[in-house]
């Protein structure tokens, strides 16, 4: 054989080795590792969709266990919520007995305290991971009324991802609030209807408008001791207006105001009225005053401003001679005048009260007082919780704030008739006002009373009269009811839940199915594969040795010396 055909045939055998020793290499590789695209370069498109479906099947287990975790939490509070009707059966009971004749209520009320401490217990205890969602304090800033579970995991056409969660109101479900004003099932209310929420015995009379009024000053001229010989001289002193505002002005001495009596057998006070008045018509209005023998002398200035009064008053006789000191008529000592008032607007009559804060009204629970206004007759108010449910429907007796219990006290005003006062709510406060808009105004509110129905947990029947314990009956039922409400919204919420986690393991395994059929090598494939590489590795390495072989051989007769 020509030795370059031997040595093509070589390169030929060695490459189909190389070629089979490295599909060897991938088969081996597909078979340890179990995947056919384990890398980008093995199937770009196959590698980018199993990667993006990897990482959420990861972010699906997380999921799951949030939702066992959830179902968790859930399972814990239904389970405390079922232990405590039986609980409250025995409870019901023991009050039932108390009513029976002979029956010893302080003996029934040992086995009561007994089962209040049980369901204490049962609430304190339904604790899972830190979450009690059956003794809660709706009073602190970290309580929230509901809570998200993780339920789901949402890439939508553009590949952006959400998540999904099952909302739980458990506030309805809290067996116990150490909040005062809470909503607990067994301590609702417990301090929060002891009182009327603020409202207490109040009255008001209002403020009648009235005008501004000048400053005056009463003089009482001796009119018996008046004769036709005679002048009056006024020195006064007042406010006026100026330039700048207002200053105390008092008359000149030798131009003071003057009333002549010349030529005047007799004097009445109408006349000597007039005559002073036209002395003083600059600055001041003179009227007989209500005891008919003084005279009123009102500045013409208006307001707190005003100022008026007398310094002095001189009397000469119609020869100009000075009348003795001792005259009658004379004024030695200043009369000092009242000063002049502001206007006053009209205000009616109103009384306020601070709310409290939002309170709730069991089914026994009610606030009544009474209500007066501007002469009319006192009328009986009262807010129950049969009003508070048709003012504010589905609430369950909660007044929430200011507002609703302005709208259920306006409800409450017009239910017993009462069209003369108005209910407002501002700056946190209550206000029952006259409709008034003149004259005196008047408004009371008295006889307040408040009450309430005692929470399971302050039941008491130890001096209870049969009402009492009778009422006690119909709220451990009331009780028994919200117990069960509430055990069957978690019992739904926790169904859900388990329908969720059901969904995600076939999700899940659905997700494996999809990945495993992109990425996952076919195992007898590769085997069978590896098996047919192993033969043509073999047949190869035997056909590069016989090559190899007669090559050598061929170079031995070319080596050899001729003869």
């Amino acid at each position: 054989m020509d030795p370059a055909m031997m040595l093509l045939a070589s390169r030929h055998v060695l490459n189909a080795l190389q070629s089979a020793n490295t599909a060897m290499e991938r088969a081996q590789g597909r078979l340890v590792s179990g995947l056919r695209v384990a890398q980008a370069k093995d199937n770009a498109a196959y590698w980018s969709i199993s990667t993006a479906m990897r990482s959420d099947r990861r972010s699906l287990s997380a999921v799951q266990s949030a939702l066992s975790l959830g179902a968790a939490v859930v399972g814990t509070a239904q389970l405390g919520l079922e232990s405590a009707v039986p609980v409250l059966d025995a409870f019901r009971a023991q009050l039932m007995t108390a009513l029976r004749p002979g029956a010893d209520p302080r003996a029934i009320q040992n086995d009561i305290e007994g089962l209040k401490l049980q369901l204490r217990t049962i609430a304190e205890s339904s604790e899972f991971l830190g979450e009690n969602w059956l003794s809660v304090n709706s009073g602190s800033s970290e309580f929230r009324a509901s809570k998200s579970v993780l339920a789901s995991l949402n890439r939508d056409q553009t590949g952006s991802v959400t998540l999904g969660t099952i909302e739980v109101d458990y506030a309805t479900a809290a067996l116990l609030d150490a909040n005062v004003t809470g909503g607990g099932i067994f301590d609702k209310g417990a301090s929060s209807n002891l009182a009327a929420n603020g409202i207490a015995e109040a009255s008001d009379t209002g403020v009648v408008a009235q005008s501004a009024t000048g400053a005056t000053v009463v003089y009482r001229p001796p009119i018996g001791s008046i004769n036709g010989f005679d002048t009056l001289y006024y020195e006064m002193e007042y406010v006026r207006p100026n330039g700048a505002g207002y200053e105390t002005y008092v008359t000149p001495h030798n131009s003071w105001p003057g009333v002549s009596l010349h030529g005047m057998s007799t004097v009445t006070i109408e006349q000597f009225k007039n005559f002073l008045g036209s002395a003083l018509t600059d600055f001041a209005t003179v009227t007989i005053a209500p005891d008919g023998v003084s005279l009123s002398i009102q500045s013409n200035l208006v307001g707190s401003i005003s100022r008026i009064a007398i310094r002095q008053v001189h009397v000469y006789s119609n020869n100009g001679q000075n009348r003795e000191l001792s005259s009658p008529l004379e004024v030695r000592d200043p009369i000092a005048g009242t000063p002049g008032t502001d206007a006053v607007p009209f205000r009616a009559a109103s009384v306020a009260f601070d709310f409290g804060g939002s309170f709730s009204l069991g089914v026994d629970d009610n606030l009544s007082f009474t209500i007066a206004a501007d002469g009319r007759s006192a009328q009986s108010i009262k807010v129950d919780r049969a009003l508070v449910d048709r003012v504010r429907p589905g609430q369950d007796g909660a007044i929430a704030d200011g507002i609703a219990y302005r709208d259920i006290l306006r409800e409450a005003l017009a239910d017993a008739g009462v069209t003369n006062v108005a209910v407002e709510f501002t700056g946190g406060k209550i206000t029952f006002a006259s409709r008034a808009t003149s004259g005196p105004t008047r408004i009371a509110i008295t006889d307040v009373t408040a009450t309430h129905e005692s929470p399971v947990m302050a039941i008491d029947i130890s001096n209870a009269s049969d009402d009492q314990i009778r009422r006690s009956v119909r709220t451990v039922d009331r009780a028994i009811r919200a117990v069960t409400d509430a055990a069957a919204k978690l019992g739904a919420v926790a169904a859900r839940i388990d329908m969720q986690i059901a969904f995600h393991r076939m999700l899940g395994d659905t997700m494996d199915r999809g990945i495993s059929g992109l990425v996952d090598a076919d195992m007898a494939e590769e085997s069978s594969r590896l098996e047919a590489l192993r033969v043509k590795q073999a047949l190869a390495q035997r056909s590069l040795s016989i090559t190899n072989s007669l090559l050598r051989n061929g170079l031995v007769l070319f080596m050899q010396p001729s003869r």
